[in-house]
């Protein structure tokens, strides 16, 4: 938050130096990028949410008449609420309310602050698409030095005489791969898993992205078509608009549930604790444009974790089970290739930049729509008058969310996705070659040689 309000002005710039020399820099690098995107889109969320508040407040400070000390001091109060949860505090940016020579609560300070916050917010969200190209670099290497792994491994895989490669007696393995906080012992429910989760990830970086990008595309014709003069018209028409756009259901079986005024569908359980959540938005009845534009602006297909609160139930020690079969591995391997497929449609086709040109026509829209807020004629100055100018102002904010809103869309779950998938694969090659250990394999050539992971550090999932 403080990046937002302390100096408007300004914002800090969240570069980290990136290194391709070692691919466990590389998995660093996108782990430490990932959680900033998080923290910084967090905090982009919470500087709407109190530029929001700000303006309320002093809707609602204006509106006093003759205001006593201790109405003043309860807008103070007010205010401190206003930023509550922040590292910052109300005077930081913004002088205490005062009573005015007419008897009214001066409120021009919330207001400029409000505006500040959204301004710098556009500006932010620029260096948050920054470090998330930058995380898509770093993502396309690290797919290619898996699909060269299982390349790799494929060929040792149909190199051995298996019919004469026998099981050791008694051989067992780590089970690092868990869903719905149970580890996944049994081969085939371990292959099945995979078949599941490839099918998710086709519809992410398929029916999903396409959605993100037509939703994209509708906000930056409503931001750029704005008409300060007709200010809730001009929201109403991307109100509906954007609500016009459907998404496709997610594959495989799904449960239903209800979350504040949203129903929410769940997937099955994924590969490592997680589920996959969609928020359904077609039915919002009677509810304000405003109200609508918050729902759409704030809600996410994401990537959440399966069941909250269970992990503390699990075994510290890994579960041991059999060894993979030959024929699992065959058919994990052709997974993890759909799974990397999967992510290379987003990370080197012609969709990424389309996303970037949606991101900076959005930017461009948003300009478009602040000079036309730069032309209203703001009236004579009366009561009727500036509650027409806080109308059009609550409207215009709302609106230019969009940009924050598309960075949302996708970091969750398009980022977070990726992420996940390359963990997978990395913790499925750890399986396969914990498993091969594990035979009595007839071939003279080393497994590290044919790029089975040899060490496992870099391969397992971050704890």
């Amino acid at each position: 938050m403080r990046k937002f309000i302390v100096a408007l002005e300004s914002y800090q710039d969240p570069h980290i130096a990136i290194s391709l020399e070692e691919e466990v820099l590389l998995i660093d690098e996108n782990a430490r990028d990932e959680a900033q995107i998080q923290t910084d889109l967090a905090d982009v969320n919470r500087g709407l949410d109190t530029a929001d508040a700000l303006e309320d407040l002093a809707v609602v400070a204006g509106n006093i008449q003759d205001a006593s000390v201790q109405e003043t001091q309860l807008i103070d109060t007010c205010a401190q609420m206003a930023t509550a949860g922040t590292d910052i505090q109300p005077e930081e940016f913004m002088q205490p309310a005062e009573r005015a020579e007419d008897g009214t609560v001066a409120t021009e300070g919330f207001r400029e602050t409000a505006k500040g916050i959204i301004e710098t917010i556009l500006k932010y969200v620029a260096k948050i698409w920054e470090s998330f190209i930058g995380w898509l670099k770093r993502t396309f290497t690290l797919i290619g030095n898996s699909r060269a792994r299982l390349e790799s491994l494929r060929k040792y895989l149909e190199s051995l005489e298996k019919a004469k490669s026998p099981l050791k007696e008694g051989a067992t393995v780590s089970v690092f791969d868990e869903a719905g906080y149970q580890p996944v012992k049994d081969g085939q429910a371990y292959v099945q898993l995979n078949r599941d989760w490839s099918r998710t990830m086709e519809w992410v970086f398929g029916d999903y992205a396409r959605y993100a990008l037509t939703m994209g595309g509708k906000a930056v014709k409503g931001i750029e078509a704005f008409d300060a003069t007709h200010a809730e018209e001009s929201a109403s028409k991307l109100r509906y608009d954007l609500a016009s756009v459907k998404l496709a259901s997610m594959p495989g079986p799904r449960r239903a549930k209800r979350v504040g005024n949203l129903d929410v569908e769940i997937s099955d359980d994924l590969p490592h604790n997680k589920v996959l959540m969609v928020s359904d938005l077609q039915h919002d009845g009677d509810a304000t444009t405003l109200s609508v534009l918050e729902k759409l602006r704030t809600h996410q297909v994401q990537l959440a974790d399966a069941r909250a609160g269970e992990a503390a139930t699990r075994s510290v020690q890994a579960a041991q089970c059999k060894p993979l079969t030959f024929d699992e591995m065959d058919a994990l391997v052709d997974e993890f290739e759909m799974q990397l497929r999967a992510v290379e449609k987003f990370t080197s086709s012609n969709r990424e930049g389309e996303l970037q040109r949606t991101r900076k026509a959005l930017a461009s829209a948003s300009q478009k729509a602040q000079a036309s807020m730069g032309k209203l004629d703001q009236g004579d100055g009366s009561a009727n008058s500036a509650a027409h100018g806080k109308v059009v102002e609550t409207y215009f904010r709302a609106m230019l969310a969009f940009n924050a809103a598309f960075c949302n869309w996708i970091n969750q779950p398009l980022l977070s996705v990726s992420s996940l998938a390359l963990t997978n694969v990395r913790s499925g090659l750890v399986r396969i070659q914990e498993s091969l250990k594990c035979y009595e394999l007839q071939t003279g050539e080393s497994r590290k040689e044919h790029g089975v992971p040899f060490s496992p550090h870099a391969a397992l999932p971050a704890k």
